[in-house]
């Protein structure tokens, strides 16, 4: 949608040379994934800043929150500032698939 990327690049954002769903500014990153939105960065208030922008342009973005699953990809934060991310669902039916699963 060209609207929210000009949205986001008046913001500030810059998107990816590698995938066009992925914009950073910053240590934030938001990626787009048809109509959801997932932002990551380091904290809470740089997140809340991001969201609250973005608002202000008239973008129609709520704050859902830590997501632990997004379409599909669950996420995993760890201590140390790392991130885990893996599609179960995928994997099993994969495995179904090719007739291994248990």
């Amino acid at each position: 949608n060209q609207y929210l990327v000009d949205k986001l690049l008046t913001a500030g954002y810059t998107q990816s040379l590698i995938d066009e769903c992925v914009f950073y500014k910053g240590s934030v990153i938001f990626i787009v994934y048809v109509d959801d939105g997932i932002f990551l960065g380091p904290t809470d208030s740089e997140l809340t800043q991001s969201v609250k922008t973005l608002q202000q342009m008239g973008l129609d973005i709520e704050d859902q929150g830590h997501p632990s699953d997004y379409v599909g990809v669950n996420i995993k934060h760890f201590k140390n500032g790392s991130y885990e991310f893996t599609q179960q669902a995928l994997i099993e039916a994969i495995l179904d698939d090719v007739g291994l699963a248990s």
